[in-house]
């Protein structure tokens, strides 16, 4: 008995035979009688619950509206839309006019990665003349491939909002290297220093094959620390940092210029570069898409306008004044790490500008510990001699208070309006008061004082 069609009951979803290989000579040619089903119990039993007959509809639904795009495309492509809130027509145009309030940087670089493919376009143009139905995700790949270069246009974008950002990066760098380059120049401090070392390597090597020297690389600055006097302690770097403070403390300088070598040393002119190259490279896409645009001419799209050659060749006036800028400076500072390289007479062909700041920085921290450590033991030394001071005056004032007479008794101080009691006042109180005494007889024992009654 078939199921009344109104009734909607779970489906036994198997894999039938068919019916020709069913015949005599198989397991379903054997006709056998089934057990009775109980019709009306079967369907109570297995019919679907309202919210499970709108689940299979939807169901359907969705397998009928799925579009042309496999299903986690569309997915992704309907999760980034979604969040706009927008419809297909209203994000072209937010893009054509380059909304920066709807479509900012994050939102362009989503955007970016889910821009339709050549494949995908071809697909969806297919199903349009078959007359197929397009999904949400379809509907927005169609919308966009008639953008004219899409992709180009919104990388260009992209370029032109991240520029500010790229650019201070490489100011900054540059500028680093400059402040290293300058400090090492401009310092009298450090060469001073740097010929106080020459001495005293030519004093200790006097006499031998190292001895009479007319320089040193710049490495062997990190082994003032390593050279010491017997016991271990005392090294060349100490005895220097002495020789400053004795002589010429205006030297301690140095320990200011420990930052701006740290943050060179971290710094390689290839990263400039490459950062420099990227920009300059963005910069040139820019203009390959304008070029095209106004080329093929494609400034406007479907009756919108389109705003982006007018708003980006702007933009990109001011970015190509900028990179010419900073190309200027990064040319200069490769000459000046160039001269450095000669100024220091090192090699040419394995100088490296990080190793060389790195020098310069490990010599200052080096040097502001060894400074700190001399002005540890100055505090120490100079609260000795204080302590020293005031034991000795102590010790004086002690000595000096001995040998002074001793002073006479300080008079005792009485309170304003005092006076001294009068003597014979005094006595005659005193024979008065004895007087009473003698004259009143002891109190008998039971015998009330004011009474001769007894008290029971």
């Amino acid at each position: 008995m078939a199921p009344p069609a109104k009734t909607k009951v779970r489906r036994f979803h198997w894999k039938k035979v068919h019916d020709h290989r069913c015949g005599t000579g198989t397991f379903w040619g054997t006709h056998a009688a089934p057990l009775p089903l109980q019709d009306d119990r079967l369907l109570d039993t297995f019919s679907l619950t309202k919210a499970e007959r709108l689940k299979e509809k939807e169901a359907k639904t969705k397998q009928r509206d799925a579009g042309v795009l496999p299903s986690k495309r569309a997915q992704n492509i309907g999760i980034v839309v979604g969040r706009l809130r927008l419809g297909v027509d209203a994000l072209a145009e937010a893009i054509l006019v380059m909304d920066e309030d709807i479509l900012p940087l994050d939102t362009l670089q989503s955007l970016l990665t889910i821009l339709p493919t050549d494949e995908e376009v071809s697909k969806i143009n297919d199903a349009k003349a078959k007359g197929r139905k397009l999904g949400p995700a379809d509907e927005f790949v169609d919308r966009a491939a008639r953008i004219p270069c899409v992709q180009a246009r919104m990388e260009a974008w992209v370029f032109a909002l991240e520029f500010g950002e790229l650019a201070g990066s490489i100011a900054d760098n540059i500028q680093v290297l400059e402040t290293a380059c300058a400090a090492i120049r401009e310092s009298g401090a450090l060469r001073t220093a740097m010929y106080t070392v020459l001495s005293l390597g030519n004093a200790l090597n006097v006499g031998t094959a190292q001895g009479n020297a007319k320089g040193f690389t710049i490495d062997n600055l990190a082994k003032l620390r390593a050279v010491s006097a017997a016991g271990g302690k005392y090294t060349l770097l100490r005895y220097l940092v002495e020789l400053m403070h004795e002589h010429n403390q205006e030297l301690f300088q140095l320990r200011a210029l420990k930052k701006p070598f740290e943050a060179a040393s971290m710094l390689s002119i290839s990263l400039v570069a490459s950062q420099l190259k990227e920009v300059e490279a963005g910069a040139a896409d820019v203009h390959a898409v304008l070029a095209q645009l106004q080329g093929e001419g494609k400034g406007a799209a479907e009756g919108v306008r389109d705003e982006f050659v007018p708003q980006m060749t702007k933009r990109i006036a001011v970015c190509d004044a900028k990179v010419k800028q900073l190309t200027q400076r990064f040319n200069s500072i490769q000459k000046q790490l160039l001269a450095l390289c000669e100024f220091f007479v090192e090699d040419q062909n394995t100088f490296d500008e990080r190793a060389f700041f790195a020098c310069f920085a490990t010599f200052c921290c080096d040097l502001d510990e060894e400074i700190e450590a001399l002005e540890g033991r100055e505090r120490r030394r100079q609260r000795q001699e204080e302590k020293a001071e005031a034991e000795k005056a102590k010790a004086k004032a002690k000595e000096a208070a001995a040998a002074a007479p001793a002073p006479d008794a300080s008079p005792t101080i009485r309170p304003r309006g005092y006076r001294r009691p009068d003597p014979e006042l005094k006595r005659r109180v005193q024979d008065v008061l004895a007087q009473k005494r003698d004259q009143t007889p002891p109190p008998r024992r039971g015998v009330s004082p004011s009474s001769d009654r007894e008290w029971s």
